[in-house]
């Protein structure tokens, strides 16, 4: 059982976005609201989402970063709109508006900046930033009829006595339990937010 703060309680956080920190370990869980990236494929867009993410970091050598895809079964919307394991399939076949592709990856991002990049004046704190290896868990639920993307990430602090380059190979193919849990226990309760 992990404790999540809402990170709206500390600092502004963007309209299409909502963010958790756990106090036990750092970790950031973060629910985006994204437009749908159409020229990715279903197959490949954790890693475009891993790619960018990396690339927002500040992250500029692929040395940096490593990734691999997690398989998660498809799942798909039903009439009380919570994710289930439906088959992905047999509701697009049907028509199903709110059918939803689900893609997700796990990944190690090396030297990022912990911490506010500027103080409340506005001047840079880049150089009193801590470096941390992290762990990328993420999601991605694609709402195609929405036009939508929804990005669930799962960032967390890799202590400094585990190597990531070692731990790739050792990864489990399933993400977090606590990003499994999240995914699987999401509610869209306003339809209305995707227009």
């Amino acid at each position: 059982f992990v404790l999540l703060q809402d990170l709206s309680d500390i600092r502004q956080v963007p309209d299409h976005q909502e963010c958790f920190l756990s106090k036990d370990d750092n970790s950031l869980l973060v629910v985006e609201i994204l437009s749908r990236e159409d020229q990715v494929s279903d197959s490949s867009c954790a890693a475009f989402f891993f790619k960018d993410l990396a690339e927002h970091n500040g992250i500029q050598s692929p040395d940096d970063i490593q990734f691999q895809d997690a398989r998660l079964p498809a799942m798909t919307m039903d009439s009380s709109n919570s994710i289930t394991n439906d088959a992905l399939i047999a509701n697009a076949a049907a028509g199903d508006k709110n059918a939803v592709s689900v893609c997700a990856g796990i990944g190690f991002q090396n030297k990022i900046a912990m911490g506010r990049d500027f103080d409340p004046e506005g001047h840079s704190r880049r150089h009193l930033q801590e470096m941390k290896d992290v762990r990328v868990d993420l999601c991605v639920l694609r709402l195609k009829e929405q036009g939508t993307d929804m990005l669930v990430t799962l960032t967390t602090p890799v202590p400094s006595s585990v190597h990531p380059n070692e731990s790739i190979g050792t990864m489990p193919q399933t993400v977090s339990p606590i990003l499994n849990q999240v995914v699987s226990t999401l509610k869209i309760r306003d339809w209305g937010l995707f227009g």
